[in-house]
């Protein structure tokens, strides 16, 4: 299956030699965007150190480019890091939502803990193949404390296996 992050489209918004930022295809704010590593790994933190500097560079970046676009008075920057944490595309990238109040009803705090009601599920518009599903693990998808899908045990910085 090939990786839609792996290729650039219309959506581009900045891009640098080893990151690039696009809109959010399936955005939760009109604004949402995605801070993306060119290399392939599903996780941020099997990146190296340049990669690292160049994707947070890349995040403030954006957060300014953002600012002057949607006149956010906040920011919220998430990472899904990992099946079990609701990363659902393999292929590391970090959200960088403006926020305005107001813009949860009922709630002016903010946060990172139920920001946003729900929106239409942009699960069922991705290519077969494209989802972590802990069904498709070795363990066939009974609960277990472990790594699942390209597990790497050997490997002290990617003990779930998410780099490739």
């Amino acid at each position: 299956m090939e990786c839609v992050f792996c290729h650039l489209d219309p959506s581009l918004i900045e891009e640098r030699p080893l990151a690039y930022a696009r809109w959010d295809g399936h955005p939760v704010v009109a604004g949402h965007a995605l801070v993306i590593p060119r290399r392939h790994t599903r996780s941020i933190f099997a990146l190296d150190q340049h990669e690292q500097d160049e994707v947070w560079g890349l995040v403030q970046d954006l957060r300014l480019i953002l600012s002057r676009k949607t006149n956010a008075a906040s920011f919220t920057i998430g990472i899904n890091d990992g099946p079990a944490a609701g990363q659902t595309i393999r292929h590391a990238h970090i959200h960088v939502i403006p926020r305005h109040f107001g813009d949860v009803p009922g709630d002016e705090r903010g946060g990172v803990r139920n920001i946003f009601p729900p929106v239409e599920s942009f699960v069922d518009a991705l290519p077969k193949g494209m989802l972590i599903h802990h069904t498709q693990c070795e363990h066939g998808g009974r609960p277990h404390g472990g790594a699942c899908v390209g597990e790497n045990l050997d490997d002290p910085h990617d003990p779930a296996g998410y780099a490739r």
